[in-house]
């Protein structure tokens, strides 16, 4: 099982995942987005949009709403 560190301590509370036991954590979960080399616009785009986002708090709360957890603040400061 691969999952963040919040999701192995649920399942382990369950009953389905008696006998679970971490092997590895990982620290640092960072997210790409991949794009053709030919579309400077659109990466502008986006980089503004990720800065904005990450400046009004949307961002780390879309991530949090499906990784049950913050952007790590090192990601943040980036």
């Amino acid at each position: 099982m691969i999952a963040p560190g919040r999701m192995l301590v649920c399942v382990q509370s369950s009953r389905h995942g008696a006998g679970l036991n971490a092997k590895m954590t990982l620290t640092v979960f960072d997210l790409a987005i991949g794009l053709q080399k030919n579309q400077p616009e659109l990466k502008e785009k986006l980089n503004a949009w990720i800065e904005t986002n990450i400046k009004n708090g949307k961002l780390n709360a879309i991530y949090e709403k499906y990784h049950g957890e913050p952007i790590q603040q090192k990601i943040l400061n980036q």
